[in-house]
């Protein structure tokens, strides 16, 4: 379907946006192309505020600042304890406890942690750990030093 070629021309217009936006939505019958225009541009808002506060934030894990050993720590628990369970015991993901990963290597559990599992919910991390931070937790996560003495995440 899409938006018809006769509305093309004028969009290089920036005056006319809003009225082509509005004219869009009403080919398209999805109702009133005034109120529809403005529900598509509040959520774009809406969506790109969000996205500049999380850009924006000074603790974010999308920074590109080394992270502290507390700062790591915490991001594993949070982040991977997300899946892998608080106490790294499963849920989404599998187990991460020393007796649960002692077959791996620290090179092949830094692996899966840099690319991910394809075809899983493992996402790669490579865009947001540096190769010392995926190393790092590794280490930690085959020496089981993230856990207490009961064995749980702090």
């Amino acid at each position: 379907m899409g938006i018809p070629k006769d509305l093309w021309l004028p969009m290089v217009n920036l005056s006319n946006i809003k009225v082509l936006v509005s004219q869009a939505f009403q080919h398209a019958g999805t109702g009133s192309g005034e109120l529809e225009m403005n529900r598509f541009c509040f959520n774009a808002l809406r969506y790109w505020w969000l996205l500049a506060v999380l850009v924006m934030s000074p603790g974010s894990a999308f920074s590109g600042e080394a992270k502290t050993e507390a700062e790591l720590k915490n991001f594993v628990v949070q982040d991977c304890g997300s899946c892998h369970g608080l106490t790294f015991k499963g849920g989404l993901g599998p187990p991460l406890r020393p007796s649960d990963i002692e077959l791996l290597s620290e090179a092949a559990i830094e692996a899966v942690i840099r690319e991910g599992v394809p075809g899983t919910a493992m996402p790669p991390w490579k865009a947001l750990l540096t190769n010392e931070e995926m190393a790092w937790i590794s280490r930690q996560l085959k020496s089981g030093a993230l856990l207490d003495d009961a064995g749980n995440s702090p």
